[in-house]
């Protein structure tokens, strides 16, 4: 990797670091909103894909402690979003679910369009392109090195397609 390669990665991870924090603050303006990314928006945010899940599955599928994952449930018990009920099949298991007020709830949609307006609309739409270039990149080398289902099948890698292997 050049030098000018690894001012490249550092800005870009910088401007992802700054980026978040932008978004956190956001949303912690309105403190009754939940972050889809974090704690409990984040159990939600699984809950509304898949709407009842077993208590040992979403610690697994969040990677998460059990203790960290029970705390959580219980706020989000007690506020009324989930339900806690034991597993027909197996006793011992808890089935969390989403309650009406669960699935009603929304996820706040952060306007990030200020970020952007310091670039024209050309800008922006050659900007869309490189990271969807960059994108596609990572994916191809993901593919390469074996990481299988974090890339679709059908992703063409091939050099013609404007990747250059290394």
């Amino acid at each position: 990797m050049s030098n000018g390669d690894s001012s490249l990665t550092k800005l870009f991870f910088e401007t992802q670091r700054m980026f978040m924090r932008y978004q956190m603050l956001q949303h912690k303006k309105d403190e009754r909103e939940l972050d889809p990314r974090r704690g409990q928006g984040r159990i939600l945010a699984v809950l509304k894909m898949k709407h009842q899940i077993s208590q040992k599955d979403l610690t697994e599928m969040l990677k998460i402690r059990q203790q960290s994952l029970g705390e959580q449930l219980k706020k989000l018990e007690q506020a009324g979003y989930i339900t806690r009920t034991p597993s027909q099949t197996d006793k011992r298991a808890m089935i969390v679910s989403l309650t009406r007020k669960g699935d009603a709830f929304g996820f706040h949609h952060i306007d990030d369009s200020d970020v952007f307006s310091c670039l024209n609309e050309e800008e922006q739409e050659n900007l869309k392109e490189y990271l969807s270039r960059i994108s596609s990149r990572i994916e191809c080398l993901l593919h390469d090195a074996g990481s299988c289902g974090l890339v679709p099948e059908n992703k063409n890698c091939e050099p013609e397609n404007g990747f250059n292997t290394p």
